[in-house]
């Protein structure tokens, strides 16, 4: 999905977010930014396991650990958390919206630092979304 000239468009690190009728972005921009970011939140934390971390990083940006999880595992739980983000009814300001996701996936093995297996992270969920797939798993050197 692309955005729809004159819509609101918030960076998720997701491919497009839109109001599915168009509406302008106003001076609540910001609110509704916030708000789209909690109900995606809210959405992770409930499809996530007792023993998963779900995270804010900044920027629409979200990390979730996957505990006892391999890449295959984590492939899965992005293509589930993906429909389901994708066919949950958002609303913002009386507008329903859509929002579609793309992520990074990657294997932390204990010897490496985490900063590089997040900077690995964010290399793929970019790679994603500049060629409109739902995620890349990085494989290692």
């Amino acid at each position: 999905m692309r955005s729809t000239p004159n819509s609101l468009t918030t960076d998720l690190k997701g491919r497009s977010v839109y109001p599915a009728k168009g509406a302008k972005a106003t001076t609540g921009l910001e609110k509704s930014k916030i708000l789209l970011k909690r109900s995606v939140a809210k959405i992770m934390l409930k499809t996530s396991r007792r023993t998963d971390s779900v995270a804010h990083l900044g920027n629409g940006v979200f990390a979730m650990l996957l505990k006892h999880t391999d890449r295959i595992g984590a492939g899965k739980t992005v293509e589930r958390l993906s429909d389901i983000i994708n066919t949950s009814a958002i609303f913002l300001e009386g507008e329903e919206i859509n929002v579609e996701i793309v992520a990074g996936v990657v294997e932390i093995i204990s010897e490496e630092d985490v900063e590089i297996c997040l900077s690995h992270t964010l290399k793929k969920m970019e790679e994603a979304q500049k060629d409109n797939v739902l995620y890349y798993v990085y494989e290692g050197n």
